[in-house]
């Protein structure tokens, strides 16, 4: 039991110091398609399909990165000016109304995680906009916002979760949410809790690493404002690491008083089978099949319950993985 609470002690380290941030780091920001885990296959087993070839390349209809700032409350409450990074896609129209999903990154990631800039796009955002153009999703907005109040945070992980649990509790909803969508054209007709909650069906979250916990938050802390979730490579927490029962339970629990009977909500879980938080994320979701009947899993990929867990084989903790997973998410949100 001791090497085993060591184990998943040093794996919650390496989420926060290492895997979000050295191997996050060398692949976040980077613009080079040939940087990046060779996902050109058509499929990677019989679940998780590959990114086609040329879905990372820069392409004529491409969509643009812009910045937004808004006033976020911190748990002092002192006030500062934050600032999120956003997609547009192609064509963006501001008389048409969009889905919208919002991107957290990693313990030592940051806004341009996901999208990289306009000037220097990411993978993520080369792959929504090749997605796009074929016709695999419906035109979407994406935002790339930060937890940290400031980067020298991301050093102390009892910090971390608490940035994150006051994140997902507060500032989302109350202040990145009503930023974004007041600025740029969604489902929600406005912008305070009641148009947000109305426009839930065409919202989602997901996060990388830490992200990922933070999208398990943001299911117990707002789900009445999101429908989908994506974690990614990281499972749900209690009083500051892994548990796995403890998590099954919490979240059934929560689903119980809230009076869901698992129609309010899809969950595409997914991590890789070398990465550190295996273990963690494959023990939660095991708990979950035996303990959470709130929680209908499916294991053919399809999402005709509603939620799904996949594994990518050999994949490691690094950001590389993202265009791989969120490919394949993207597909089965916004139905």
């Amino acid at each position: 039991m001791r090497k085993r609470g060591l184990a998943l002690m040093m794996a919650a380290m390496c989420m926060l110091n290492t895997g979000c941030g050295a191997n996050e780091d060398a692949t976040e920001n980077t613009t080079n398609e040939s940087q990046t885990v060779n996902q050109t296959e058509e499929k990677v087993n019989d679940t998780l399909m590959r990114v086609p070839d040329g879905y990372l390349k820069v392409i004529e209809e491409k969509g643009t990165v812009t910045t937004i700032t808004y006033d976020a409350t911190l748990i002092d409450g002192s006030v500062i000016t934050k600032t999120a990074y956003v997609y547009l896609p192609y064509g963006y129209d501001e008389n048409k109304q969009y889905d919208i999903i919002y991107c957290l990154h990693g313990g030592e990631g940051d806004t341009k995680a996901y999208l990289g800039t306009d000037a220097s796009p990411g993978n993520v955002k080369r792959m929504l906009d090749n997605m796009i153009a074929n016709g695999d999703i419906k035109p979407i907005i994406a935002v790339a916002p930060t937890y940290y109040a400031d980067r020298s945070e991301s050093a102390a992980m009892g910090k971390a979760i608490s940035r994150i649990e006051y994140f997902t509790e507060n500032e989302l909803v109350k202040e990145l949410i009503p930023a974004v969508e007041g600025q740029f054209s969604t489902y929600a007709e406005t912008t305070d809790l009641e148009g947000i909650k109305a426009s839930r069906e065409h919202r989602a979250y997901t996060g990388f690493s830490m992200g990922s916990l933070s999208t398990w938050y943001t299911f117990l802390n707002a789900s009445d404002y999101f429908y989908y979730y994506m974690p990614m490579s990281g499972d749900c927490w209690i009083n500051g690491g892994s548990n796995a029962s403890g998590a099954a339970r919490k979240l059934e629990q929560y689903c119980q008083d809230k009076g869901y009977d698992g129609d309010e909500f899809f969950i595409f879980a997914v991590t890789g089978s070398d990465d550190i938080a295996y273990a963690a994320m494959n023990s939660q979701i095991d708990n979950m099949k035996k303990i959470s009947p709130t929680f209908r899993f499916t294991d053919d990929g399809s999402n005709e319950k509603n939620i799904v867990f996949m594994v990518e084989p050999k994949a490691t903790h690094s950001f590389a993985f993202l265009p791989i997973y969120m490919y394949n998410g993207l597909q089965m949100f916004f139905k």
